[in-house]
This record gives C-alpha cells, sequence and structure tokens, in this order.
C-alpha cells in the first residue's frame, strides 16, 4: 500500500456528490449532480444512481466516481488515492461489501475506510454524541450518536425529503412552472412557522421572487409556510399515518437507554440541504419542549465558528474529511492487500 496515498472523501447523496481530498476545515472541491443521463433512455431526465440513501445501480453511480476522481480531483492511474466513503442509516450489510469490491477492483484504491454518515456529521460540528437529523432530498434520518457510535436500533427515517417539497411547492405555482424553478423558489424563500400560526396566516400575502434569468415569480406567504409546515406535518403531502419530524426525533431519542436522553435532546444536529429552512430550528425545540420531561432542554448545536458556511449542507463530506486525517494514519481502514487476501467482507473488521 502507498502510506502516503492522497485521501480522497466521497458523500453520495440522492440529490449531489460531494467529493475532494481531505482537508479539514474546507468545503469539498466537487459539488456535483448525483446523476447520469442514460444512452438511449427515454425523457430529458437524468437517471439518479442512489435512491432513497443507496445504490441502485452501481455502475451508473461508477461513472460519477469516475468523474470526480480522474476528471475533476486529478488521480492518475496507477497513482491511486485511499478513499474514505460515507454511508447512511439502513444500508444493507451487502452494500458496504460491494462498495469495497467497486472501491479496490474498479478504482485499484490505495485504501478504504467507511464511516457513517451521522458519525461524520457530528464530528463535523465538534461533538462524538448527540441526535443527528439527516433532511436529504428523498429521506429524512434521525440517527442517534453515542460517543462516535450509532446506536442503530433507535434509528429513524422519514420516507420524504427535500424532493418532495419541492414538488409540492410546484404543485401550488402556476401551470407550467419547471421542478428547478420550484427547487430555486424553495431554497429561498421556504419558512417554517411556530406550531398553529399557518391556519390563521392570510392567504392574501404575496411575495415577489426574481429567479436567475431575471424574470419574477409570485408566491403567496402561507405558501412558502406550507412547505416548512410539511416537515411537521406529513399530510400535507399526502401521507397520511406518517410522523412529523418533532415526532420521529422524540420516538429516536426516547428509544435509547434512559441515561442518554438528556444528552441526545440537548444535542440535536440539523444536517442536508432542507436543514437550512427558515424557522425549522426554533419549532423544532418548540414541539419537543411540549412532549420532552422538564428537566430536558431541547436544543439544536451551533456549527463551529471555524467551519465554513457550507457546513449543514455538506457536513457528512466536511466530517469524514476530518476523521481521515486519523484513521488512515493509525491504520483503522482497509487496505489493498487485506481486500485481495481475505475480500470484501474484510470491511467490517475495519470500522
Amino acid at each position: 500500500e502507498q502510506m502516503d496515498a492522497p485521501v480522497i472523501v466521497l458523500d453520495s447523496g440522492g440529490d449531489t456528490l460531494k467529493a475532494g481530498y481531505a482537508v479539514p476545515e474546507k468545503p469539498p472541491a466537487l459539488v456535483a449532480p448525483m446523476a447520469v443521463h442514460r444512452a438511449g433512455a427515454e425523457g430529458g431526465d437524468p437517471f439518479r444512481p442512489v435512491q432513497n440513501r443507496r445504490v441502485v445501480d452501481w455502475d451508473a453511480a461508477c461513472v460519477q466516481w469516475r468523474y470526480a476522481m480522474y476528471e475533476q480531483l486529478g488521480c492518475i492511474e496507477g497513482e491511486e488515492p485511499r478513499v474514505l466513503v460515507t454511508e447512511p442509516c439502513f444500508v444493507p450489510r451487502a452494500d458496504r461489501e460491494t462498495m469495497a469490491q467497486v472501491m479496490f477492483e474498479d478504482f485499484n484504491v490505495a485504501g478504504l475506510f467507511v464511516v457513517e454518515s451521522a458519525v461524520a456529521s457530528i464530528y463535523a460540528m465538534g461533538r462524538v454524541s448527540g441526535c443527528v437529523l439527516d433532511l436529504g432530498y428523498d429521506t429524512i434520518d434521525v440517527a442517534p450518536v453515542l460517543e462516535g457510535a450509532v446506536v442503530t436500533a433507535s434509528c429513524r427515517r422519514l420516507p420524504f425529503g427535500g424532493h418532495h417539497l419541492t414538488s409540492l411547492l410546484q404543485s401550488t405555482l402556476p401551470g407550467g412552472t419547471s421542478y428547478e424553478t420550484a427547487r430555486i423558489v424553495k431554497e429561498a424563500q421556504a419558512k417554517v412557522v411556530p406550531s398553529g400560526m399557518l391556519g390563521p396566516m392570510s392567504g392574501a400575502t404575496w411575495l415577489e421572487h426574481t429567479l436567475p434569468d431575471g424574470n419574477n415569480i409570485r408566491i403567496g406567504e402561507k405558501q412558502c409556510a406550507t412547505i416548512g409546515e410539511a416537515l411537521f406535518d406529513p399530510s400535507y403531502l399526502r401521507l397520511q399515518g406518517t410522523l412529523g419530524l418533532a415526532d420521529e426525533v422524540y420516538m429516536a431519542v426516547h428509544s435509547t437507554h434512559q441515561d442518554w436522553r438528556k444528552q441526545m435532546l440537548e444535542y440535536l444536529i440539523l444536517c442536508g440541504g432542507s436543514s437550512v429552512i427558515e424557522g425549522l430550528e426554533p419549532r423544532l425545540t418548540e414541539d419537543l419542549i411540549k412532549v420532552a420531561p422538564s428537566a430536558h432542554v431541547p436544543a439544536v448545536i451551533k456549527a463551529p465558528e471555524y467551519m465554513p458556511e457550507s457546513v449543514h449542507a455538506h457536513s457528512a463530506w466536511l466530517g469524514g474529511s476530518i476523521l481521515a486525517k486519523t484513521v488512515f494514519p493509525q491504520q483503522h481502514h482497509m487496505t489493498r492487500s487485506e481486500y485481495h487476501e481475505c475480500g470484501p467482507s474484510y470491511c467490517w473488521r475495519r470500522q
């Protein structure tokens, strides 16, 4: 193995791929759509190889990773780097072994380390324990983390994410409004209002949003608030019987050992693209205070001042970059020789 080989961190989400050399406290060098155009495919929409946080097409995913590593980051055949990849909650055991197989056989990497996204995100926030709320493209994961290890039995998943919020907004905009336009408006105007305040809001208050092409689009203030409300009441997304964000967080924390619950509620970490929606943090803590024991004071942890502004959107990548400076020098990773001697299942010995 090349002991001095550089380390690349790959964080593959449903919407974007974050990739770059491990440089703590610096944002990823590449943030690109995690989508590919298939030859002969019908329609113009690109295919997403990561869906519901699982790789559903390894060949398509490899196209993106190869583009990132060789075309954008300058990897050279025969001088392959070591790689740290992030892995979300609920990934089947076979998927991690397939990742090892792909990295060693298709990319010939010098070494591999796989870290759970929640652990990486909590490191990015300067903590080792807390409850991570990852508001992703097509799901929201709630993962309690204790001393750098995910409490797997207590993890929860909500079956919706930023994509569903965008589609909800698109359905309320004038006919013909594109999904991309709805996404731009959502990211700029969506907000969360205090509990019980959406109903009394006037539907006559309008906002003008200027799009990148210079055109203006008119959107109601109540429309903007409805997008945020869907996080706490999924019935707006026509998901009947699905718990909202605050309820799922409380369920996750309450299922951990009673000695850990106070720490989990008082060290909440928001990450993912939808985590920056205006008003989300105060609404989440407001709703949790109503159900938490009086001795617990739910609070969202602020990112360290030295981290980049994009820390919430890129927390898993940033945390992976921090971890890379420890796990590889201390030989916690899987080497190329170990892979060829022991096979992909050996990756479980290296975590």
